[in-house]
């Protein structure tokens, strides 16, 4: 691995998420379970009908990328127009890129930001209110985010203070020497 990088393969990235993102959701289905019993998680398909779903998941990947990018803007203090959104039609996958380095602690605050708002959030509802449709929403965005979780997993040993930029092709980031992002 390069020092000045810390990154995983797209590929590599895809087949993790896909393992601990299914590992994740069952985590989490299991206090709802244990709380409220197998006949009510069983109600979470309710979600998932088309109407409800498919709107869902449209306004919330927008959003998540929104959530990214604001994040960033905010914790980083940079201008709203340094941050790019778009659609990788290879991957399809969307996303939400910081065109500037920024400090890794407001990096990962970026980060982590769509999994607590869009997936803990609602998860954490659904547990006290027993609504099978947060439940879904908060499963689905927890998977969701899965990518992000990765990212913040191989940018865990970067010390705070170090300045880092999305990498272009990769899952992660390229650190950047504090002087240069001045």
């Amino acid at each position: 691995m390069n020092a000045n990088m810390r990154t995983m393969t797209l590929p590599k990235a895809v087949v993790f998420g896909l393992l601990y993102g299914t590992l994740l959701v069952g985590l989490m289905a299991l206090p709802f379970h244990l709380m409220h019993g197998l006949e009510s998680i069983q109600q979470i398909t309710k979600f998932f009908k088309f109407w409800i779903f498919v709107p869902s998941v449209v306004i919330g990947i927008l959003v998540h990328e929104g959530i990214h990018g604001l994040t960033w803007a905010w914790a980083g203090k940079i201008p709203l127009h340094r941050i790019k959104y778009g659609f990788k039609l290879k991957t399809l996958t969307p996303y939400a890129h910081c065109q500037v380095p920024i400090d890794i602690r407001a990096y990962r605050t970026g980060v982590i930001m769509p999994f607590l708002i869009m997936g803990m959030a609602p998860y954490i509802l659904s547990l006290v209110a027993e609504d099978h449709h947060l439940l879904g929403f908060g499963l689905f965005f927890s998977f969701g985010a899965i990518g992000d979780l990765i990212i913040l997993w191989i940018t865990r040993t970067i010390p705070s203070g170090t300045y880092v930029q999305d990498h272009a092709t990769q899952a992660g980031v390229t650190i950047v020497d504090q002087q240069a992002s001045s």
